[in-house]
């Protein structure tokens, strides 16, 4: 949906950018809890150094606290220590219940990614994108020019799951220029299932029940192309949710495009979608338009009334 007071939108994500530092005609951005509205925006990466990291607003790298500062040793004294006599009381015996331990926190249920991207050529394995990937369990999707996908977790041990979107789960999918992509991981029942616009995979035994408890980071590079619209959840989406975002937007409960933070480097690039921009390319066209008035051969003429001869 176009939203308006277009200019003041494209103020506050220039605003954003301001954080961005440029050096040798490449793009650095420093971390930053900045949070711009990114919906109707894009990011285009470059297969040669490009890449974005997503977070949420209110995340922030730690502090450098390593300084080592020197110590001084200071000389300890020994005192002596007596041993008092104890007196042992007799207990009476009462009858105990074993009680569960309760616990406020729920089961981790697994995690869901869904993106929109476009990629030029491919390789024999392009990654899409790294869940946590500063993590001990990154968990990274990547792709293949077959319209293959695997997904693996690695650091720990690299096990990985081969996913191919070929059965036909819907067929009132709207078409779309983006190729939309679902994965979810239920670690409930230990299996991962992907889904590519009107497509599904078989759902898939993982080799070991996978816990997300990485940091909440979404790391994106590796390829020519473009992403738009990243959501995350820290549960496996139901069907109807993921046909719901097939048509449609909707919001992650981890991630979400419409307030999340951002991270570019390299020769990477925020700009318009293709979208907004034929909108804007539109609007302009209609603006340009003006009704022209009838030409008058005089003041006061008057139109030539034309009759039908009987």
């Amino acid at each position: 949906m176009e939203k308006k007071g277009s200019g003041c939108y494209v103020s506050m994500v220039m605003a954003a950018l301001i954080l961005v530092e440029a050096s040798g005609g490449q793009v650095h951005a420093l971390w930053t809890t900045a949070s711009p509205d990114l919906n109707g925006m894009m990011v285009t990466l470059s297969y040669r150094g490009g890449g974005v990291s997503f977070y949420p607003p209110n995340y922030s790298i730690p502090p450098d606290n390593t300084r080592a500062y020197p110590t001084r040793d200071y000389p300890t004294r020994a005192y002596p220590t007596r041993d008092y006599p104890t007196r042992a009381y007799p207990t009476s015996a009462y009858p105990t219940s074993a009680y569960p331990s309760w616990t406020t926190e729920s089961p981790p249920r697994g995690v869901s990614v869904c993106v929109r991207y476009l990629m030029g050529e491919q390789s024999s394995s392009s990654s899409i994108f790294q869940l946590s990937p500063s993590s001990q369990a990154v968990m990274r999707l990547t792709t293949d020019n077959q319209g293959s996908y695997r997904l693996n977790w690695e650091k720990l041990t690299y096990q990985s799951v081969r996913l191919d979107p070929r059965i036909k789960m819907w067929s009132n999918v709207q078409p779309d220029i983006w190729t939309r992509v679902c994965v979810t991981v239920d670690t409930l029942r230990g299996v991962a299932q992907l889904f590519s616009d009107s497509n599904m995979s078989v759902r898939a035994i993982i080799p070991s029940k996978f816990v997300w408890s990485g940091e909440p980071v979404v790391a994106m590079s590796g390829f020519d192309g473009q992403v738009t619209d990243l959501q995350v959840w820290d549960y496996p989406l139901t069907y109807y949710t993921i046909l719901t975002y097939m048509n449609r937007w909707l919001s992650g409960s981890v991630l979400t495009w419409s307030n999340i933070g951002y991270s570019l480097t390299g020769s990477t690039i925020l700009e318009l979608t293709y979208e907004r921009r034929q909108k804007k390319s539109a609007s302009k066209k209609s603006r340009g338009r003006r009704p022209q008035k009838p030409r008058e051969s005089g003041k006061n003429s008057v139109p030539k009334i034309l009759t039908r001869a009987h």
